[in-house]
């Protein structure tokens, strides 16, 4: 089945990473994500916000759900707000559905984490899944993840329900820190019958000695903080000891292009 992995995003002002390894060619490849949020057409930074997810809605159409209780993993990371909803369909090809969910974690050390998004049909049975691998929630902080999913067309009128859990998480330690700022989006281009045309950027401070070598994921969020869209930039590289600023742009359908209200930037 065609599916486009969720992405959970932890909003943070100062990105870790952890000197996991050198390529040949002298780059160190980033272990954690790095994350901003633009929200205006002018660069803007979001400072840190974190977030997990957890969902459960009973509604075949819904828009937020809280109906989940509140969860608290072993180290009393408490989980909270989920919700989904249906942001496009296509009902000769397939359904877009985005979930989301907000995850507090009260202790002083970050925790590292992976997520597993279950979409169930009105008996319980599942009719589809979805993973978030390696995520990072920082310390002493609230945040939002979201994602989504294409779902086969047979499969997304079936869902009712949606339910995330996470594994237990695990001490993050990093070594190694660069920093994200000046992030900022705008509508280019507009053909209200075919596409519409969002161009992104952001600026990467990379105090180390050797440069960086890293891929961006790019997250298109409706006014309910739900995903709408993804793009991504690959093989990416900010030298050492150096700021840089990276520029990109994404063609949206145009029944998505008017949804957006935010940009959220991940590297890692």
């Amino acid at each position: 089945m065609d599916k486009k992995i969720g992405i959970l995003v932890a909003i943070i002002s100062t990105a870790a990473f952890s000197l996991a390894g050198c390529s040949s060619g002298g780059y160190l490849t980033p272990y954690t994500p790095v994350q901003a949020t633009a929200s205006q057409t002018t660069s803007a930074y979001i400072p840190p916000v974190v977030t997990l997810v957890s969902i459960s809605t009973t509604t075949s159409t819904p828009l937020t759900s809280t109906s989940q209780p509140q969860q608290t993993t072993n180290a009393s990371i408490q989980m909270s707000n989920v919700g989904w909803t249906v942001t496009e369909v296509d009902s000769i090809s397939y359904w877009h559905i985005a979930w989301k969910f907000t995850l507090t974690n009260p202790n002083s050390q970050p925790y590292r984490f992976d997520a597993t998004i279950q979409y169930l049909d009105a008996n319980g049975f599942e009719a589809d899944t979805d993973y978030g691998w390696g995520l990072i929630v920082a310390a002493n902080t609230t945040s939002d993840f979201t994602g989504s999913t294409i779902v086969a067309p047979n499969v997304g009128p079936k869902v009712s329900k949606v339910v995330i859990n996470i594994g237990t998480p695990s001490l993050y330690v990093p070594t190694v820190v660069v920093q994200m700022s000046n992030v900022g989006w705008t509508v280019t281009q507009v053909d209200s019958i075919n596409y519409w045309h969002i161009a992104w950027k952001f600026s990467l401070t990379n105090p180390n000695n050797l440069s960086y070598q890293f891929d961006a994921t790019i997250q298109y969020l409706d006014t309910n903080g739900f995903e709408v869209d993804t793009d991504y930039g690959f093989s990416l590289v900010a030298p050492g000891n150096h700021s840089s600023d990276f520029t990109g742009s994404s063609i949206l359908d145009p029944t998505i292009g008017p949804k957006v209200v935010k940009v959220v930037i991940t590297i890692g």
